[in-house]
Formats: C-alpha cells, structure tokens, sequence
C-alpha cells in the first residue's frame, strides 16, 4: 500500500483549507451573479423611469404600487397622489361595466389583455387611453402584480374619426343634385360633428353683403334657412 506523505493532521487542515475554498469561490460567484442582477434590475428601472408610454403597476387587488414620470404627464395625478388608490380614479363613466368585467376575467385567467379607454385626467379633460394589461405570477404561477403599459392616442383616434367623417359626409354629398342639398348635408354634418345645438353656413363675402344665402339646422333636424 502506498502510503501518504501528509500525517492525519496534516490532511485534516488540507481538508478543511479546500472547504473553505469551495465556501468562497461559491460566495464569490454569488456575489458576481448578485451585482449582475443588481445591475439588471437598474437597467430597467431606468427604462421604465424614462420609457415614452405610461407604467403603472398594481397590486394582485388592483391597488397601484408605482406610475413612472409619463404616467404624470399623462395624467395630471402625482405618484403621491395615485399610490395605495385604485385605477378607477382616471374613469369617465364613458364605458359600461361590461368591458371592464371582460377586462378582469381575461388577466384573472392570466393572459394579456388590449383595448381602449376614455378616461378623464386630474383637471376633467378626456383622453383616449390604449392599454396593455399583463399579469406577473410568482414560481408558483399565483398572480401578485399587474403590469400596465398605457399610451394617450387621443390626436390619432380624432384624426381617424375626423377622416370617418369627412368620408361620411362626402358620399353623402355624392348623392346631391343642388348647391342647396350640400350645403344642407355640409352643415348637418358639421353640427354633429362638434356636438352643438346649432349650426349655420353663410355663402358668400360677409365684408360685401348680401350673403347668397344662409343654411341653419338645429339639434332636432330642423331648418332655418333664407
């Protein structure tokens, strides 16, 4: 038998100088593997912090926990003045309780959900609200947060209903024969589309009257017109 050249006590210290090695090279590579998680996470922070849409994360009770700098802009409410509340601070009544239901059973069920809200800002004025919702579950997949990315569309949905419009009320012109049919068609449309009780249209120079004719319709379709 070969013998070894280290005494037991010998061995023994060699032993446990090998355990400590094993004990720092593990600690170390933890470390190194915490400072890049550290690092990871600083990085999006930042992202967040400074991301051109809106952020909002909410408790598994829908308690919002944290808004970046564009949910204030946005909005018109502080981090402090929306923290621990609730979402529906920003609603207008503008939809029915029905979408909101289908909204909480779809991240409920844990997947993502899309879609439009009109919502109001701290100072009353709407604005049309494009969210994404995503559910974030721990290892044991129980839902403990949600995830809103929220964008303000409120300039490209009036573009596209201000375009809907004006196609609208062209194909309506098509069908006219005379100039007092479209000025007709001009006005009702143009009434409807800012929401107003009356509306009129003069033809002509109003700094050389007389005008070659006035066309008025109120919000019940009756006209007044000379």
């Amino acid at each position: 038998l070969q013998r070894s050249i280290f005494s037991p006590e010998e061995q023994e210290l060699l032993h446990a100088i090998s355990d400590r090695l094993s004990q720092f090279i593990d600690r170390w590579q933890t470390q190194v593997q915490l400072r890049q998680i550290h690092e990871e996470i600083r990085k999006l922070s930042r992202a967040v912090e400074q991301s051109a849409s809106a952020v909002m994360i909410t408790d598994a009770n829908g308690n919002i926990e944290y808004v970046n700098p564009k949910f204030t802009q946005m909005t018109g409410y502080s981090a402090e003045e929306v923290i621990s509340k609730n979402p529906r601070i920003l609603k207008s009544g503008e939809r029915g309780p029905e979408e909101y239901k289908k909204l909480w059973e779809t991240i409920l069920a844990g997947h993502e959900w899309r879609g439009e809200f009109i919502n109001r800002k701290k100072n009353g004025e709407l604005y049309w609200d494009f969210s994404t919702i995503s559910p974030v579950t721990n290892t044991q997949g129980v839902v403990t947060h949600y995830v809103a990315v929220k964008e303000d569309f409120t300039d490209r949905k009036l573009q596209e209903e201000l375009r809907n419009a004006v196609l609208m009320l062209s194909a309506e012109i098509a069908g006219c024969e005379t100039e007092d049919a479209i000025c007709r068609v001009v006005v009702e449309g143009i009434r409807k589309r800012m929401g107003v009780d009356r509306c009129w249209l003069f033809l002509g120079d109003p700094e050389n009257p007389p005008f070659r004719g006035t066309y008025g319709t109120d919000m019940h379709g009756n006209t007044a017109d000379e």
